[in-house]
C-alpha cells in the first residue's frame, strides 16, 4: 500500500487563535450531512460573490450556490465594516472590523460559503467611487480583487451593486467597478505579475449583477428577459429554504442590528449579464463541475457517481473503500496539486465518514514562547474501522485503535520563538493611509490566520498512511456553557495594559498615567519604561522590576507634564530583560455570539494637550448605543456618573449640572417619549441638556427635543470640508472658549451625519459645511432655550473625535457642556 503524506485539518471552520469555541473538531455528522459533503466534494463549480461590507451579501444566494449547487461558493468584501457604527458596544474603527469580521464567519458557517477581504479599510460613509479611489488607492485594492480571483479561481463572479451608482455609498459602486476590471485582467499573466508566484493568471467565464427591481425598470429592462434562481426554494437537507438559512445568516451581524425574519416561499432573484460568456437561463451553464476540469480522467467523476449512488444512510462507513480507491488515483496523478483544495475536502470526508475522534489537549490556554507544552492526544475509534496510530511528533507509537475505546498518547513540544503572537494578524503592522499593511501576499486575502500550536500524528486508516497536523486546545467545563475549547493564546512574557486610552492635559497641570504589568512568565526581573512625546519629562524616569510571578499583575505610576511647547502625542510601554524585550498591550472583545478575541496591540496611550476652561464638574451622562465620550470627559477632569434609566428622575437629575445622552439613545430606549419628558423638565429647570446624534428609521418618539424637528440622512463624510460660523454671537461658539476654525482641522473620518431637517423656528443653528460639490448643511450643530435652561442637539461625531484625542472637536465638546 503507498505512504501518502500530507497534512489534514480536522477542523469544519478554521478560527483565530483566540477562538472559544464547541469543540475541536467534528467526531461524527449525519449522515444526511455526510451525503450533502459527498455530493459537494464532487462538484468542483465556483462561484465569487463581491461586494463592499459585512452585510452587503445576499447570503440567500450564497446559501443556494454552496448547497442546493454544492459549489464552492465565497463572498469577497472589500472591507472589515470597521467604518459603521455598533449598537452593541463602544468599540469602534479596527475594533469593529474585528467584531464585523467574526459576524461574517459566523454568518459563513451559516450558510457554507467561504470568506475573503482586500486590505481596504472601510473608512466611513463615502458619496462616491472617485472619493473612495483616492483615499484607498484604487491599484492597491484592485490587485487584491485580482489575487481573489486567481487564488479562488471562479467561473462566475457576481456583483451586488451596479457600477453605475444606483447603491448610494460610494464603496458599494467602487465594489462593481473593481469587479468589473478585475474580471477583466486576472486572467492577463502582464497584470500583477508578482502574483504569479502564489496564483496562476485566470479568466473567469461571466460576470453577473444581482440587481433588484427599481434599477431594472429605470434602466427599461424587463426582470422577466432575465436569469434567474428562486431562493425561496425548499432545501429537503436543511428542512428549510434557501431564504430562511439566509436570515440565520444574516442575524450574525448583531453589531448592526441586523436580526432577520425571513421571506417564506417563492422569491426570484434576478441577474443581468455584464461580462464574458452569454446566457440566457441558467447562469451556471457550461460549467464544467466535474474533476475532470482540472484534467483527471472521466473515471473518477464515474466513481464519485456511485459513490453518491450506493450511499448507505444506514452506514455511511460502507462508502469508504470507494472514496480511498479515488483518493489514491487522484494523488497518483501528476496534476493533482491543481486540485489541492478539493484533495483536502476530499481527506475530510473520509476522516468524517470513519466517525474516528482525535483531539490534542494542552494543560494551560496560554504560553510565551520558548515554553513547554504538555499535550494529551486522544484518539476514539467510534464506529471500528481498522486504524492504527503510527507516531505522534515522531516518536513511535504503534497502537491500534479499539472500537470505541480512547487511545491516549502524552508528549511535550516548544513553542517556537518566532511563533506569532496571538492578534487579528492584519493589525499586526500600522495602516498605511486607508489601507491595512500586510506584507505577505497569500494572507491579504484571508479573514484570518489560524496561529495554532499542532501535534504532528501518523496514522493507517483503513489501509491508507496519513501524516496529519492536529491544532491543539485547550479545555474546560464551563457552569453555563458546559464544555468549552480554546486555542491556546500565545504572549509576550509580559502584558502592558496603559489605564486609559487618552490623558488629557490641561494647560500646566500634571497627570499621572497608569500601566498595568502582567507576567504572562514567572521569573523575571527587568525595568519598565516610558517612550515620551517631545517636550514631556516623567518622574519616575523607570522602574525596576523584580521577581515576577507568572499571572502576578502589578501596577505602575508615572507623572507626566510639559516641560516646553504644548504637544500632543503618544505614550509608549517598554519592558526589557536582558535581551528580551515586551512592548505589547492586551484585551479582549468577548460577545456571545463570536468567538472571544485576543488582541495585543503596541503598549501606547495618547496624551493630549489642550487649553479648556472647565466650570463646571457634575456631569450625567446616559449611553445610548455605546461610545467612549463619558471616559474622555473624565479624562478631561469632571466627575461623570452613568445614569441608569432608573436615575432618570426629576429630583436626581438636578444634582447634575449638565446632562449628555450617548449616541442613538432615543433608538435604543423604548421609553423614550417619558424618558424626554423627564429631561425636559430638567432643562426647563435651568439644566443643560446635549443630545448627540440619533438616527429616523428607529427613533421612538416624534423629534427628540422641546420643539419639533425631523431627522434627515444629511451627513458631511470629509472630514477636512471647510467649516464655515454661521452666528459668531453664539454662545456655543464662545464661551468659555472662543472656537475658531483651528478647532476643526485633524478631524477623523467625517464631520457628522444624521443631521437635524425641517427645523422648528425656535432652533438657532451656528455652522455650515458641506462635501465638495454639495449645498451648505446647517444643521450639524442646533440649539434652543427651553424655560431656564437650554436644549442642544448635535450630528457632529464627536463619539468619533473625542476618543481620537482631537482636540478641537474636545474644545467645542466642553463648551456645549459648559452652556447655562
Amino acid at each position: 500500500m503507498p505512504v501518502y503524506r500530507c497534512v489534514l485539518f480536522f477542523l469544519m471552520f478554521v478560527f483565530c487563535s483566540s477562538a472559544l469555541i464547541s469543540q475541536p473538531a467534528p467526531g461524527f455528522k449525519s449522515p444526511v450531512q455526510l451525503l450533502e459533503e459527498l455530493k459537494q466534494v464532487s462538484r468542483t463549480g465556483r462561484v465569487l460573490y463581491v461586494a463592499a461590507h459585512p452585510d452587503d451579501e445576499n447570503t440567500a444566494v450564497l446559501a443556494y450556490c454552496a448547497n442546493k449547487l454544492g459549489f464552492e461558493t465565497a463572498y469577497l468584501s472589500l472591507t472589515r465594516g470597521d467604518g459603521g457604527q455598533n449598537i452593541i458596544g463602544d468599540e469602534q474603527g479596527i475594533d469593529l472590523g474585528i467584531i464585523r469580521t467574526q459576524e461574517l464567519l459566523a454568518a459563513r458557517r451559516t450558510d457554507g460559503a467561504r470568506q475573503f477581504f482586500t486590505r481596504a479599510y472601510d473608512f466611513g460613509y463615502s458619496k462616491s467611487p472617485a472619493e473612495t479611489f483616492t483615499l484607498w488607492n484604487k491599484d492597491s485594492v484592485l490587485s487584491d480583487v485580482v489575487f481573489v480571483i486567481r487564488h479562488f479561481r471562479p467561473d462566475v463572479i457576481i456583483t451586488r451593486f451596479p457600477s453605475t451608482g444606483e447603491g448610494g455609498h460610494g464603496h458599494h459602486t467602487a465594489s462593481a467597478l473593481l469587479a468589473e476590471e478585475a474580471f477583466r485582467l486576472a486572467g492577463r499573466s502582464d497584470i500583477y505579475p508578482e502574483q504569479l508566484q502564489f496564483a496562476a493568471p485566470w479568466q473567469p467565464k461571466r460576470l453577473l449583477w444581482n440587481g433588484w427591481g427599481p434599477v431594472f425598470k429605470s434602466r427599461g429592462i424587463n426582470p422577466d428577459t432575465l436569469s434567474t434562481i428562486d431562493i425561496g426554494e425548499f432545501y429537503t437537507p436543511a428542512g428549510m429554504s434557501f431564504n430562511e438559512i439566509a436570515a440565520i445568516s444574516r442575524t450574525m451581524h448583531k453589531s448592526q442590528g441586523f436580526g432577520s425574519s425571513p421571506q417564506r416561499g417563492e422569491q426570484i432573484q434576478h441577474f443581468l449579464h455584464l461580462d464574458g460568456e452569454y446566457t440566457k437561463q441558467d447562469i451556471f451553464s457550461g460549467i464544467n463541475s466535474g474533476w475532470s476540469r482540472y484534467g483527471f480522467s472521466e473515471e473518477i467523476d464515474n466513481l464519485f457517481a456511485k459513490a453518491i449512488r450506493e450511499y448507505d444512510y444506514t452506514a455511511p462507513e460502507k462508502s469508504l473503500p470507494l472514496l480511498a480507491e479515488i483518493y489514491n488515483r487522484v494523488l497518483s496523478q501528476k496534476n493533482s496539486e491543481a486540485a489541492s483544495d478539493k484533495i483536502s475536502e476530499l481527506r475530510n470526508l473520509i476522516i468524517a465518514m470513519s466517525g474516528v475522534w482525535i483531539e490534542s489537549v494542552s494543560s494551560k490556554d496560554r504560553y510565551t514562547r520558548g515554553d513547554t507544552v504538555s499535550v494529551k492526544t486522544t484518539v476514539i475509534n467510534r464506529k471500528g474501522i481498522p486504524f492504527q496510530i503510527l507516531s505522534v511528533n515522531d516518536i513511535p507509537v504503534n497502537k491500534t485503535a479499539g472500537s470505541n475505546k480512547p487511545e491516549v498518547t502524552e508528549h511535550k513540544l516548544i513553542v517556537p520563538q518566532n511563533a506569532r503572537l496571538s492578534n487579528p494578524f492584519w493589525t499586526d503592522e500600522p495602516m498605511q493611509g486607508n489601507l491595512f499593511t500586510i506584507s505577505n501576499q497569500k494572507k491579504r486575502i484571508l479573514p484570518e490566520t489560524d496561529n495554532y500550536l499542532f501535534s504532528q500524528i501518523t496514522v493507517d486508516l483503513a489501509g491508507t498512511i496519513f501524516t496529519a497536523d492536529i491544532p491543539i486546545f485547550y479545555r474546560k467545563n464551563d457552569p453555563v456553557e458546559g464544555e468549552t475549547w480554546r486555542a491556546p493564546a500565545v504572549l509576550p512574557v509580559v502584558s502592558l495594559i496603559p489605564e486609559e486610552e487618552l490623558y488629557i492635559a490641561n494647560n500646566t497641570e500634571e497627570k499621572e498615567i497608569r500601566v498595568t504589568l502582567r507576567a504572562n512568565k514567572s521569573s523575571l526581573s527587568g525595568r519598565l519604561t516610558l517612550r515620551l512625546p517631545e517636550g514631556w519629562l516623567s518622574t519616575p524616569v523607570d522602574y525596576s522590576v523584580d521577581n515576577l510571578i507568572e499571572g502576578e499583575e502589578r501596577i505602575f505610576t508615572f507623572t507626566v507634564r510639559q516641560n516646553k511647547g504644548n504637544s500632543s502625542g503618544s505614550v509608549g510601554f517598554l519592558f526589557t530583560s536582558g535581551d528580551i524585550t515586551a512592548d505589547r498591550s492586551y484585551y479582549e472583545i468577548n460577545y456571545p455570539h463570536i468567538p472571544l478575541q485576543i488582541v495585543q496591540p503596541p503598549a501606547e496611550t495618547k496624551i493630549l494637550f489642550t487649553g479648556i476652561t472647565r466650570q463646571k464638574q457634575q456631569i450625567g451622562y446616559i449611553e445610548g448605543a455605546g461610545d467612549k465620550v463619558a471616559e474622555v470627559l473624565e479624562s478631561a477632569g469632571y466627575q461623570v456618573t452613568s445614569l441608569q434609566e432608573k436615575d432618570i428622575t426629576p429630583d436626581q437629575l438636578l444634582s447634575y449640572e449638565s446632562i449628555v445622552t450617548g449616541v442613538r439613545f432615543f433608538n435604543t430606549r423604548k421609553n423614550a417619549a417619558h424618558l424626554l419628558e423627564t429631561l425636559l423638565a430638567y432643562v426647563k429647570q435651568g439644566g443643560t441638556l446635549v443630545v448627540q446624534y440619533n438616527t429616523s428609521g428607529e427613533l421612538k418618539l416624534p423629534y427628540p427635543g422641546p420643539f419639533p424637528f425631523k431627522i434627515s440622512r444629511d451627513r458631511v463624510t470629509d472630514e477636512n470640508a471647510p467649516v464655515t460660523v454661521t452666528d459668531k454671537t453664539s454662545p456655543l461658539l464662545s464661551y468659555p472658549d472662543t472656537i475658531t476654525s483651528e478647532d476643526f482641522t485633524g478631524w477623523v473620518q467625517e464631520r457628522g451625519l444624521y443631521f437635524p431637517s425641517e427645523l422648528s423656528a425656535e432652533y438657532k443653528t451656528v455652522l455650515s459645511m458641506s462635501d465638495k460639490g454639495e449645498t451648505a448643511k446647517e444643521t450639524s450643530l442646533i440649539w434652543t432655550r427651553y424655560g431656564k435652561g437650554i436644549f442642544i442637539y448635535t450630528g457632529l461625531s464627536f463619539f468619533r473625535q473625542l476618543p481620537a484625542g482631537v482636540p478641537g472637536a474636545l474644545r467645542l465638546f466642553v463648551n456645549l457642556i459648559e452652556q447655562k
